[in-house]
């Protein structure tokens, strides 16, 4: 053998070495990961036999707790795996078992949530069917009987040979009645297995600092969206959705918010969008006119150039005699007046944020109202009044209210009031309501379309008398020159760290705090603004539980601290502006 023909052998062998390497390398960490996924799911399973065989321990309602948060541990340490299919359920039936016995109806909404997480989030199993038909019995239970009538519909659609098939059919003669033609109508609309959308096109358009991905349905599709680590990723079902033909399974990006994303047939009826990305960004998705937005954002510190830097922005230097002496450094920090179209406006140039906090409703609009009288005006003033304390005592921030008694307020100037004096931020203070009394939890909202009904509801309530006084037309026109600006996305990002700092220390001290999210809403007192805006609903004052909680001061306390350390944690991300 030659010398050339030996190095070119060795150098193959050694290339060969290092894959080989590389692919035991990767396998063992599979393999690792499956271990300890094994390994948690055995000590929950351990927890729930511990627990059927006593009925000591059934007596408590801190140990069905306890075993429920050992299965949801092996669905968030890995998603994807088998046992994290059977964990939600697991984690299902121990609420659903446990209603049974303490008839409390948030036992049946935390059931139905990990129902749909089995049902959604993964491929038909032999539990799937199983989930469906305890998903459609509870709602049947509920009087919720056009969305009992979808599951049982599904079961008979997709599971024919399953053993759950004569038990729907049965359930389904007595709910068919009991649903209106309409409601028939939409639920069969509804149904996973009828008439999928297809997913024809994925596009993508970068920024220095973001990336904003449109994915093409062709109708509105109904998603789930979660996120995963090692690596950091974000993925995206659409239910009820195909794959168009000339879809690209695999996408390289290569932005510094997205590095690349892949897609698939996850199964007969769902797709699914995987998004690489880093870890510190933010996606914010949006559905309209057939297309699915997600903005991806990224959250590290960086200097922006604002509108209110460029009107500050000194003069360049030209052959023109100067008008007007040059300023000394120490005249820098004196209100600067800049005229702007159609009134002028004093822009001052200050270093200490100011942040404008709006206590809704007041005076004759009283906001919602819980069957004991507890009015949300009063709420949302008490809140703003802590909430100004802690910003300015604890943040250093400078704080202004919109109003600090009970004062009659009209929507459309209470973003004035921040717009006249420049604020850096806006923040609208509630308390939400529903006609379905069980409803609770906290969420944050920012200024864009309602993606669901609920927002809907929540921003036609909010809105008040003046819900049909903005046409259509000029909502979209408002929304659509405010995605031009980076106003929403700091508004999203915003609302981000004051939902995530809301339920994350509300729930560290009170038992059953919901996380409703971040959402989108058109709601008219944010839409006017200027600067970073959001809204947030504290709890819901129809509820008896939250109604409970709000009328204690403590409880106020603590909420108005958890919104400022959002607050607070938001300008720290952004830092200083120029």
């Amino acid at each position: 053998m030659s010398l050339l023909n030996f190095k070119k052998t060795a150098s193959y062998f050694l290339i060969g070495c290092v894959l080989f390497l590389g692919i035991l390398s990767e396998a063992q960490a599979r393999e690792s990961r499956a271990k300890s996924v094994e390994a948690l799911y055995q000590k929950a399973q351990r927890s729930y036999y511990l627990l059927k065989r006593s009925k000591e321990k059934r007596a408590y309602r801190h140990n069905w707790v306890a075993s429920v948060k050992k299965f949801v541990a092996v669905y968030e340490k890995n998603p994807s795996s088998p046992q994290a299919y059977n964990a939600l359920f697991t984690a299902a039936r121990l609420h659903h078992q446990l209603y049974s016995v303490a008839r409390n109806s948030r036992d049946q909404e935390k059931a139905l949530h990990f129902y749909y997480k089995v049902i959604s989030e993964f491929k038909p199993g032999r539990l799937t069917d199983d989930a469906l038909f305890h998903q459609g019995k509870i709602n049947f239970d509920r009087k919720n009987y056009s969305e009992a009538l979808v599951s049982f519909e599904q079961i008979l659609h997709d599971f024919p040979r399953g053993d759950q098939v004569a038990k729907a059919k049965k359930l389904k003669k007595k709910t068919v009645p009991l649903v209106s033609p309409l409601k028939a109508r939409e639920a069969k609309a509804r149904n996973r297995g009828h008439e999928p959308v297809l997913l024809t096109n994925i596009n993508f358009t970068r920024q220095s600092d973001s990336t904003q991905v449109v994915i093409h349905t062709g109708g509105k599709a109904k998603i789930t969206q979660n996120r995963l680590s090692n690596p950091n990723r974000v993925y995206f079902n659409f239910l009820n959705t195909r794959l168009g033909k000339n879809v690209k399974r695999e996408i390289p990006v290569e932005s510094a918010t997205l590095k690349r994303m892949r897609v698939s047939q996850f199964d007969k009826t769902t797709s699914r969008l995987v998004m690489e990305i880093p870890k510190e960004i933010k996606a914010v998705t949006t559905q309209k006119n057939g297309k699915v937005i997600v903005d991806l954002i990224s959250t590290k510190k960086r200097r922006v150039v604002t509108a209110k830097a460029i009107l500050h922005k000194k003069p360049e230097k030209t052959a023109e005699p100067k008008l007007i002496a040059k300023p000394k450094r120490a005249q820098a920090i004196k209100p600067v007046p800049v005229a702007i179209s159609p009134k002028a406006k004093t822009v001052v140039r200050r270093e200490v944020p100011l942040i404008v906090i709006d206590p809704g409703h007041g005076g004759k609009d009283n906001g919602a109202k819980s069957r004991r009288g507890l009015l949300e005006k009063e709420v949302n003033l008490k809140i703003s009044k802590r909430l100004k304390k802690i910003l300015e005592s604890r943040y250093g921030y400078q704080v202004i209210l919109t109003r600090t008694d009970d004062t009659f307020i009209a929507l459309e100037e209470r973003g004035q009031i921040a717009n006249e004096r420049d604020a850096d931020l806006f923040v609208s203070v509630h308390a939400n309501a529903a006609k379905r009394l069980s409803a609770h939890g906290i969420e944050t909202y920012y200024l864009g379309n309602a993606n669901s009904d609920q927002a809907q509801e929540t921003a036609t309530r909010e809105n008040g008398e003046l819900v049909h006084s903005v046409k259509d037309d000029q909502v979209q026109q408002i929304l659509a020159s405010l995605i031009s600006t980076t106003k929403i996305n700091d508004s999203a990002i915003l609302a981000g760290h004051v939902q995530e700092h809301l339920h994350s220390s509300m729930k560290k001290k009170y038992s059953n705090v919901k996380d409703l999210g971040v959402k989108e809403g058109p709601f008219f007192v944010l839409h006017d603004t200027n600067m970073p805006s959001i809204l947030v609903e504290v709890g819901f004052v129809t509820n008896s539980n939250e109604e409970k909680r709000l009328r204690k001061s403590a409880y106020l306390d603590r909420l108005a601290a958890s919104i400022a350390r959002g607050i607070h944690e938001f300008k720290k991300d952004r830092g200083p502006t120029i």
